[in-house]
């Protein structure tokens, strides 16, 4: 696609902004947003496809996100974005393990996907990109992360992989 091709796109197809006042309002919006996303989409489709996203910047949005009632998260598919290579599940820093506590779990979603950082790397996204684009499903509708840092540094060794 040359850059002409790509701006005709994205005018079709807008990205929304949205500018707050402070962290606290942003947070509210986010989950009011994602809930409202949610039960459109399952009751439109009979099901929702989500991409979850790690961090500090989630949790209290996870938090409030799973405990609102009248979402149907038996009928979410959830896909996660990146995993450290090489680090257990059962490690603090694992993003399995932060989305099995703080998403899967408390929300009772059945059906997701999550990156093996201890399986072959090549394999692992093979899987993970035909479940997730597969042709016969729904894309994601929703996708929500937290603010990058000002500077990225550059990735080192034991950096997460996307």
């Amino acid at each position: 696609m040359d850059r002409k091709q790509s701006k005709a796109k994205y005018k079709k197809h807008p990205m929304r902004t949205k500018t707050f006042l402070n962290n606290s309002e942003l947070g509210q919006a986010a989950v009011a947003e994602a809930a409202t996303v949610l039960r459109e989409t399952i009751a439109r489709q009979g099901k929702a496809r989500i991409i979850a996203a790690t961090g500090a910047s989630q949790i209290s949005f996870l938090k409030e996100l799973t405990a609102l009632p009248n979402i149907d998260w038996q009928q979410v598919e959830m896909f996660h974005l990146d995993e450290y290579v090489g680090l257990p599940m059962t490690h603090e820093a694992s993003f399995r393990k932060y989305l099995l506590g703080r998403l899967i779990k408390p929300a009772g979603i059945r059906r997701y996907h999550l990156l093996d950082g201890e399986g072959d790397v090549a394999a692992v996204l093979y899987l993970n990109d035909r479940a997730a684009f597969d042709r016969r499903r729904e894309a994601a509708r929703l996708l929500v992360f937290g603010p990058l840092p000002e500077k990225a540094a550059d990735p080192k060794e034991g950096d997460p992989i996307m």
